[in-house]
């Protein structure tokens, strides 16, 4: 019996997962959406924070809380403010 076309890409995933990494310290995300700026970061979570860097050079734009309260927003928008402006 031949596999079906599911069957076929998740074990084409499976081989290759190394591929399309997106969780780490080394993936870079893009905080966009909405009128504010838009940013570029990595995360690196610390006990019960998420610290948002830039990509290029580390350096810290801020942190939030990792279990996302309602002060996590608020904090999002300075790193993207604060990121938007940012140069290496």
């Amino acid at each position: 019996m031949m596999p079906t076309a599911e069957q076929k890409i998740r074990a084409f995933m499976a081989e290759n997962a190394w591929r399309f990494q997106h969780e780490g310290s080394h993936v870079t995300r893009w905080l966009t959406g909405g009128t504010a700026a838009d940013a570029y970061v990595t995360f690196d979570q610390q006990d019960d924070k998420i610290i948002a860097r830039c990509p290029s050079c580390g350096r810290e734009f801020g942190h939030f809380n990792a279990n996302y309260d309602s002060a996590a927003y608020k904090q999002l928008g300075a790193i993207r403010e604060f990121g938007s402006r940012h140069l290496c």
